[in-house]
């Protein structure tokens, strides 16, 4: 029996041991920590000394991120909840809740149209029809129908040629026949929100039915046909001056979405209905004159000759 307690305050000698060597190896650690902070200390205490007005404006700056990040976590984590992709999100600030204000476009009436860079697509006004008042909303477009958005356009070229097929050969011979540029189709979304994005449709309406007639009855023009107008669009080396005849057009006035109200631009008074969002469809013929056609050269059409010249051979 007292060989058992022997042992036991043996045993529990050693663990008196093994608690005073934990407890200084505790203790210098410690001690090593509070001399660390104390040097913090005294290193913040002297920036703080040297330099106040780059810490304060550095702490300012911190605080600014700070808040920047928190709430681009916040968009993030829309982002991630609406499905979008890394890289698809908006690059504008966002505002205190955490959205993305809209910011709306300059209307596209509002004069862009003068400028000699606008790429947009759009068919020039014929002179002889400028003046009509059905057409005063294009005075803000250079008198020009520009697709507000940009459309889905489709051409191309084509050679035609004939087979030839001699007896007794294996494969026939291509006889060039002629050369053709095959129908230009358009096809751009209008949108109509307010009063003066739904005269100008209603004027780009008007304009389209005015090109697709010919001139009949009194007038000084009688038995000529349809207007020629011009095509351009995305620059001089795609769409560049490009005469042009509408052959026809279709337009839709869907039962899905909402009208509103507009005057026509030439009758104040006379009230219209036009829905808030059309799909407008154009097809296009081209016209080149038999005088520009004899003026055509493939050299000079291969090197760009014709490019901004007036005649836009496509």
């Amino acid at each position: 029996m007292f060989g058992g307690f022997s042992g036991l305050s043996s045993g529990l000698s050693k663990v008196a041991q093994a608690v005073t060597g934990l407890d200084r190896l505790t203790g210098g650690a410690i001690d090593n920590i509070n001399r660390v902070t104390n040097i913090a200390g005294q290193v913040s205490e002297q920036i703080e000394r040297t330099f106040p007005s780059n810490l304060s404006n550095f702490r300012d700056s911190f605080g600014s991120a700070s808040d920047f990040l928190r709430e681009l976590g916040g968009a993030e984590q829309q982002n991630r909840n609406a499905g979008l992709l890394p890289g698809g999100e908006p690059s504008s600030r966002f505002d205190s809740k955490g959205y993305t204000p809209a910011e709306a476009a300059p209307s596209f009436t509002a004069g862009a149209g003068t400028e000699q860079n606008d790429w947009r697509v759009k068919l020039a006004i014929p002179p002889v029809i400028q003046n009509s008042p059905a057409f005063k909303p294009f005075n803000n477009t250079n008198d020009n129908m520009v697709f507000p958005f940009n459309p889905t356009v489709l051409f191309g070229n084509s050679a035609n040629y004939s087979q030839i097929h001699p007896t007794h050969t294996n494969y026939p011979y291509q006889a060039y026949q002629n050369s053709q540029v095959d129908t230009i189709s358009i096809s751009g979304e209008f949108f109509n929100e307010n009063e003066e994005d739904a005269q100008y449709f209603l004027a780009c309406l008007h304009f389209l039915r005015t090109m697709t007639k010919m001139f009949y009855a009194s007038n000084p023009f009688i038995g000529n046909p349809p207007l020629i107008t011009r095509l351009n669009g995305y620059g001089e080396h795609v769409l560049n001056n490009i005469p042009v005849v509408v052959q026809s057009f279709t337009m839709d006035l869907g039962s899905e979405v909402d009208y509103i109200s507009t005057s026509f631009p030439s009758q104040g008074g006379k009230i219209n209905y036009v829905p808030t969002q059309t799909l407008l469809s154009v097809n296009l013929l081209v016209q080149y004159s038999r005088r520009t056609r004899s003026n055509f050269s493939l050299d000079t059409y291969s090197k760009g000759g014709f490019v901004g010249t007036g005649e836009g051979f496509i």
